[in-house]
């Protein structure tokens, strides 16, 4: 799991981008993780729930860069 809170934001009216989509912006941080300004977002309408891809794509490969470790259990 993500040792940081993120907010899931989507663009204001007016800015140009990836429509109505929304954006993951991670607890004090000035953008999203694909990199829009943090003052271009607000909040997100309650019918919008598609999330951009490139912050999809930032999470996995940002948080899941390490060797993948398992628990094996010992039967007991």
């Amino acid at each position: 799991m993500p040792d940081h809170d993120y907010q899931a934001l989507m663009l204001r009216a007016g800015h140009d981008g990836q429509g109505d989509v929304l954006h993951l912006v991670r607890a004090g941080a000035e953008a999203s993780l694909c990199g829009i300004p943090r003052g271009s977002l607000g909040p997100a309408a309650e019918d919008v729930d598609a999330v951009c891809g490139e912050c999809i794509e930032w999470l996995k490969s940002g948080r899941i860069s390490g060797p993948v470790k398992t628990r094996r259990g010992d039967g007991a």
